[in-house]
């Protein structure tokens, strides 16, 4: 099999290119052993951290953030949402659940990468999740629903 680079990019040295066949190693790994994983695209200003392997694994549309948040309190979010899909919760659009993170959440359709994802609506510092009432910041959650 040929050797497959990840693409060289200004900001990716040689050194920190990944061999994509491990890659898909990896991908192929996480799926089989828990049915999903979390993919992070992060820099100072934007978040796109989504799920990959819910909807072939739990017939579930895959799940998104796209709030700057650290690392663990978004697998920690992301993997309570995947533990009650496993346990046949349906989550649905429209419908404000306090049940995730002890505090008040909600999901909107979106789309990543060309896929349709529910993405989870992380509340502000006063807990508002509507879009016109909470801290613009936060309402940036709302914008550009579709994320390719």
């Amino acid at each position: 099999m040929k050797d497959r680079l990840n693409p060289p990019q200004p900001d990716n040295p040689p050194e920190l290119r990944v061999r994509m066949d491990h890659m898909d190693q990896w991908h192929k790994e996480m799926i089989g052993r828990y049915g999903f994983y979390i993919h992070f695209v992060l820099d100072a200003n934007y978040a796109n951290i989504h799920t990959h392997g819910v909807a072939e694994s739990f017939d579930h549309p895959d799940l998104q953030i796209v709030i700057n948040i650290d690392r663990q309190t978004a697998s920690s979010l992301l993997h309570t949402v995947v533990d009650q899909i496993k346990e046949g919760k349906v989550i649905q659009t429209g419908v404000d659940y306090t049940e995730i993170a002890n505090l008040p959440t909600r999901f909107i359709r979106a789309t990543e990468c060309g896929r349709p994802v529910l993405r989870l609506i992380i509340p502000d510092r006063a807990g508002t999740l509507d879009k016109d009432t909470m801290d613009p910041m936060f309402a940036r959650q709302y914008d550009n629903l579709n994320s390719d």
